[in-house]
């Protein structure tokens, strides 16, 4: 009740300026861009547009009902940003492969502020060109392949505290979030820290993200206020650990000198013009690792598990995949080829994220009037469960990404595409194979809530934290 009346109230201050900036647009001459023709859709309310309605809904459903009611190609207004929405695969194509030329990155104001103007989701042109590779200094697959046992010590260490109990009640969503950020904070910044310093963090963490996709009104009490205030509390935090690490390589002393993590990268690396990165660069940056090495894969684990739960013909050829990998291999632990076998779970995964994908699409701003299909756009977004380019697309079958079965080009894009595709794929990928490895060699799980709601927070998450009852495997 308390955030409907702070809305009305809102509304009722903001109202009126836009309905006299409104008259001031529409008063002013039209030009060539303006005649073209705009597409259908709703802006909602000012300033809020339909954001409420987006978090409230799943994301297909929240497409699919405008698709079917304007086409599909719609306006709309989403996070204080006027948006119109492209379909695949047409309009990922447009999008992906013309950055720099017909379009460039733009977030709302919300995810800029928050990730920082330095992080690589906000820099474009030449900059993200040499950010992007600073950091696949340390992303790229034969630097990660090192860090396969160090993810099997974070993997053990979890299922042993969380997991090992036998037969009781764990939500999954609630423990993939701590998985997932637990080893973020390793591998990425080399952290060692206990438990409770690892809770604070991970809940600034936790609450810096819920701001990211919110209305960037900077009131005491909204969630992009306490998001910024919890952005402070972690950069204070960041700064600690860099004055730390720059003590330590100052004195040639590293604690693993076998491994480096992300922030030595960065502190120790120049980049192609010969200077180094600024602290501020840096800590834009871990943020926007966090989010895409913590957050995404958390969702995806989350969803993987779920859909193995509720599928137990592909939960057991998961399960025979990975006993056949832990028979064949001559160490206890998982090395990188081993995780090139498990080709069948990661089509599990690729299925759970088109069912559920953990990131919906992105934001584009057009850097020339674009015509498509007869309309101006300015950004993109997609939708999976078209049943054009996949058959009985609301079934889970990971059978369709088995290689024969030819997924349409731009029509399944988890990763993105082009100039912007994710730099640290290989590493989620690398942190859920693991994961599941060890996860389905030990453990049964039931759901206890099958038809549990959910809700877009930003990213899909089930209400009540997906409670399961695990047992331990035979």
């Amino acid at each position: 009740m308390a955030l409907l009346a702070m809305v009305a109230l809102l509304f009722f201050l903001v109202a009126p300026l836009f309905w006299i900036f409104n008259l001031i647009v529409a008063s002013r001459k039209e030009t060539p861009a303006q005649a073209l023709q705009i597409p259908p859709g709703n802006l909602g309310w000012p300033l809020i547009g339909e954001t409420f309605r987006y978090a409230v809904q799943s994301g297909s459903t929240f497409y699919d009902e405008r698709v079917a009611k304007y086409g599909a190609v719609f306006k709309t207004s989403l996070f204080g940003s006027k948006t119109v929405v492209l379909p695949a695969p047409e309009g990922n194509r447009l999008i992906l492969m013309n950055e720099n030329k017909l379009v460039s990155v733009s977030y709302p104001k919300s995810v800029s502020v928050l990730l920082g103007e330095n992080s690589l989701i906000a820099l474009r042109g030449d900059e993200h060109r040499r950010s992007k590779a600073l950091l696949m200094t340390f992303l790229r697959p034969e630097m990660l392949q090192k860090f396969v046992g160090r993810v099997c010590k974070v993997v053990h260490d979890h299922l042993q505290k969380f997991w090992s109990g036998g037969d009781e009640v764990i939500r999954v969503y609630n423990l993939m979030k701590m998985f997932t950020f637990a080893l973020a904070c390793d591998l990425l910044m080399g952290l060692d820290i206990g438990d409770e310093e690892m809770e604070f963090l991970a809940r600034d963490f936790d609450t810096l993200v819920r701001g990211l996709f919110q209305l960037p009104i900077d009131l005491p009490g909204t969630q992009f206020c306490r998001a910024k205030a919890a952005r402070k509390k972690l950069d204070q935090c960041f700064d600690r650990h860099i004055r730390e690490k720059r003590r330590e390589l100052a004195g040639s002393f590293r604690a693993r000198s076998h491994e480096q993590d992300m922030l030595e990268v960065l502190l120790t690396t120049r980049d192609e013009n010969g200077e180094f990165s600024t602290d501020l660069a840096i800590k834009d940056n871990i943020v926007s690792l966090l989010f895409a090495g913590h957050d995404t894969s958390s969702v995806a684990l989350t969803w993987t598990l779920k859909f193995l739960a509720d599928s137990p013909s592909c939960m057991d050829k998961v399960v025979q995949e990975n006993l056949a990998v832990r028979s064949s291999r001559s160490s206890s632990e998982l090395s990188w080829e081993d995780l090139r076998k498990l080709k069948y779970t990661w089509q599990v995964v690729q299925e759970s994220m088109r069912m559920r994908p953990p990131v919906g699409g992105g934001f584009r701003e057009a850097l020339v009037d674009l015509e498509f299909d007869g309309y101006l756009n300015w950004t993109t977004a997609t939708s999976y469960r078209k049943p054009e380019f996949f058959v009985e697309p609301n079934k889970f079958d990971p059978s369709r990404f088995d290689g024969g079965n030819g997924i349409a080009p731009y029509t399944f894009l988890p990763f993105g595409a082009g100039a912007r595709m994710c730099p640290g794929s290989e590493f989620a990928k690398m942190e859920i194979l693991v994961f599941l490895h060890y996860c389905v060699l030990q453990f049964d799980w039931k759901l206890l809530e099958p038809n549990e709601q959910v809700i877009i927070d930003p990213m899909p998450r089930p209400v009540h934290g997906m409670p399961v009852r695990i047992s331990k495997r035979n």
